[in-house]
């Protein structure tokens, strides 16, 4: 803008009324960006009429359309990624359901060790078996 107001740079007047139009007051200018972020109006064009000045406006407008983009995607990739996360863990039904058998193979395997060390076949162990089971290497694994 501050182009505009400097009497040695000449603008074309079709170019500057475009600039006045699109850039000419703070409604003005953000609503041209907003456009131009979210698709509502080619940023191109925009860039073009703002590279007639001979300042840094066309940089930080390219600056601030590659810095929404950058975010925008983060943004929905991160959406993205989180929902995909979430669908690639067990639910709690799954879980529980996985720990259960896995409950029901260790008892079964612990029975199995019991009874290896049952040595008189009594039903019960003696503290001389459950010594035995103590150093037995499958059960020091529970």
């Amino acid at each position: 803008a501050q182009d505009l107001r400097d009497p040695q740079v000449q603008f074309d007047k079709s170019v500057e009324a475009a600039i006045i139009s699109e850039f000419g007051s703070v409604q003005a200018a953000m609503m041209s960006l907003i456009e131009c972020t979210t698709g509502g109006h080619d940023w191109g064009i925009s860039h073009a009429l703002l590279k007639n000045s001979k300042s840094f406006v066309p940089y930080a407008f390219l600056a601030y359309i590659g810095f929404f983009a950058l975010a925008a995607w983060n943004i929905v990739t991160s959406i993205f990624v989180e929902k995909a996360m979430k669908l690639a863990q067990p639910d709690l039904e799954t879980r529980a359901l996985d720990q259960h058998l896995q409950d029901v193979v260790d008892a079964q395997e612990l029975t199995h060790i019991f009874s290896e060390v049952d040595t008189d076949a009594s039903g019960t162990i003696s503290l001389r078996e459950l010594e035995t089971v103590m150093t037995h290497p499958r059960f020091r694994s529970y």
